[in-house]
């Protein structure tokens, strides 16, 4: 590209912030309502410039957005919400098992912001329920992450998707999913004439979307993407390293939170077609009715109500002998291949997780920061963040991670 081209790309960008301010001028930005948040499209009073683009859903106060905090227990909601947000879905295309399939996510968009804004993909964590996929409804990480356009995929298995079996942990889908998103999102900020940093792309997520900020880390380090360059990374209470947290479960009697061992078997056996029997994983009754569970209608806790913590009543009892011992070997193969911490992060990452996590422990972050650092990392770049005495709560996360995020401003 010419430097006459660039000027004059640069002079675009520069009429289109231009045109959002008077655009915010002409609306009033600072005059809105309080505009409650639902999964229909109402009518607000809150004037939206992006209303009229393709796929809009609803726009939603900066009140709004502060009692969301306020009734998560989020002190002093006003140091994170300075814009309302205008929410749109946008379906896209990517690739599974060699084929072309739709998929979905949503694109949050402050309205007047004072500067470009930079784009923060984050990724969600695990869910069951489709109605919380995050093209349907607001995901955690929509209140947050106020001052950047952000981009939050639904994964394939969810939203348009949501025939197909979630890839649960599946590393090469899992990234390619949210790569494709993103393109497909800088591409609809472009065509509607959005203004945007460019050049400032931020990854995040907490539990399985900090295993995938990882693997969408990853792969866009191991084969760059033109304009795709990671500014930052800021992963949460991940699985990176799925093999050990499979060793960390099973050694163990009990887990918090059976649910996940539906999703991950299910989402092997279906992903790698090994066509085993529920009856191989999983004691009667629970392998009765494990699709059931799985049908996209119950939420996390709604299936852990109808299983048991007791792991010893849950597994088949041969699977979880094998598993302890030295077999399911396939199994653990997989889950080593779709680990994500053996390798060296260039862009600067910071890996937090709370030391008191019981459903991904705190020792699964520490090994994948030492293995990141042997593997040639620089320890200027790449920290790990403890969270003395925090469980699996992703708020104290974020808090930490907008404070980082502004530091590249």
């Amino acid at each position: 590209m010419t430097g006459a081209e660039n000027q004059i790309i640069k002079t675009i960008k520069k009429m289109g912030i231009l045109f959002l301010f008077l655009l915010c001028f002409i609306y009033s930005c600072d005059k809105e309502k309080f505009t409650s948040i639902t999964t229909e499209v109402p009518l607000v009073s809150l004037q939206d410039p992006y209303r009229t683009l393709p796929d809009y859903k609803f726009t939603v106060s900066t009140k709004t957005l502060k009692s969301i905090y306020e009734k998560n227990g989020v002190q002093n909601p006003d140091s994170f919400v300075k814009y309302p947000v205008s929410f749109h879905r946008m379906v896209y295309t990517t690739t599974y098992k060699g084929e072309q399939i739709s998929a979905s996510g949503a694109i949050v968009i402050p309205i007047c912001p004072q500067i470009a804004p930079g784009i923060v993909s984050f990724q969600h964590g695990t869910m069951f329920a489709d109605s919380d996929a995050p093209s349907n409804a607001v995901s955690d990480g929509f209140p947050f992450f106020n001052e950047y356009v952000l981009f939050i995929p639904d994964y394939i298995g969810y939203g348009v998707s949501k025939d197909i079996v979630h890839p649960y942990y599946i590393y090469e889908i899992s990234a390619t999913a949210v790569i494709d998103f993103i393109k497909a999102g800088k591409k609809y900020l472009d065509d509607n004439n959005v203004p945007y940093d460019p050049d400032k792309l931020f990854l995040t997520g907490h539990s399985e979307g900090g295993y995938v900020t990882v693997a969408v880390q990853k792969e866009l380090e191991s084969n760059p993407v033109d304009g795709l360059k990671v500014t930052a990374s800021a992963p949460s209470a991940g699985p990176y390293d799925v093999e050990q947290v499979g060793k960390l479960i099973f050694e163990n009697n009990t887990y918090p939170s059976p649910s996940y061992l539906l999703l991950i078997l299910t989402a092997y056996n279906d992903y790698y077609n090994w066509q085993r029997p529920f009856t191989d994983f999983f004691q009667k009754p629970y392998s009765y009715y494990i699709l059931t569970l799985l049908n996209g209608n119950l939420n996390e806790d709604g299936i852990n109500h109808e299983l048991t913590t007791n792991l010893n009543l849950l597994m088949d009892s041969t699977f979880l002998y094998n598993y302890r011992d030295d077999g399911e070997t396939e199994f653990k193969q997989m889950l080593l291949l779709n680990s994500v911490y053996n390798w060296a992060p260039k862009s600067p990452t910071r890996l937090y997780h709370g030391t008191s996590d019981n459903l991904v422990p705190f020792e699964v972050s520490q090994r994948t920061y030492e293995s990141f650092i042997i593997n040639g990392s620089d320890t200027a770049v790449v920290k790990l963040v403890p969270l003395p005495g925090i469980g699996h709560d992703y708020v104290p996360a974020y808090k930490l991670i907008l404070d980082w995020f502004k530091t590249f401003r």
